[in-house]
């Protein structure tokens, strides 16, 4: 069984990597059909092929390095607000780069980097739509907590669970274990179960705290 979910999250990694490529591709070829002149797009003909094959490397790995669980020391780099200083830092480091670079080339780059910007946009508004859609908007009766990776036995969910609890200084008393765990947080009932969703980057999981009354 985790093997197989292990082959099933490569998988959409993959194609959700390849979707982020293409449109990338798309939108340099298209650049490149209306912005460069005539001469300068027949002469790169012969490197599409070249460029298309880097273009769906490039978003496996864009996709792969912000789907992938960041854990240990380095994880904390990939998380919160060092995130948006990593982010700042790279887009600072394209920019400055791309100075050096052909004008075309330039404005190629930038037209990318303003593309995956907006991807990473549209995915942060997505999660906070179903993340609110899931809560129902109502207090005291559920709550849901984005996890970095699938659980893969019911031991790790567990874990999870407590992970949660002791990052946020909860008392946690586990009434019964198991991907459909009760609990009791703060002398309230939940029942804890494993959620997950597609996000326009690949799957997110999550736990969904019920409130029992």
């Amino acid at each position: 069984m985790r093997t197989e979910q292990n082959a099933e999250d490569r998988k959409e990694r993959l194609l959700y990597g390849c979707l982020l490529g293409l449109i990338l591709f798309a939108s340099s070829a298209i650049y490149v059909s209306v912005f460069v002149g005539t001469e300068m797009a027949k002469a790169m003909l012969p490197y599409t092929p070249a460029a298309l094959v880097g273009y769906l490397a490039l978003g496996i790995l864009l996709i792969w390095a912000y789907t992938k669980p960041h854990k240990g020391e380095m994880g904390v780099w990939f998380n919160g607000s060092a995130a948006v200083y990593i982010i700042d830092l790279v887009a600072g480091a394209v920019v400055f780069v791309s100075f050096f670079l052909p004008r075309f080339i330039r404005y190629m780059i930038l037209i990318n980097v303003a593309i995956i910007l907006l991807c990473w946009f549209l995915d942060y508004r997505y999660f906070v739509k179903v993340a609110k859609e899931l809560n129902g908007g109502k207090k005291n009766i559920s709550l849901v907590v984005d996890i970095q990776d699938c659980p893969r036995s019911e031991e790790a969910f567990c874990r999870e669970i407590e992970d949660y609890c002791r990052k946020t200084g909860k008392r946690l008393e586990f009434i019964k274990r198991g991907k459909q765990a009760e609990i009791r947080m703060d002398g309230e009932l939940y029942t804890v179960e494993l959620d997950s969703f597609y996000s326009l980057f690949g799957p997110m999981y999550a736990l969904k705290f019920k409130q029992r009354r």
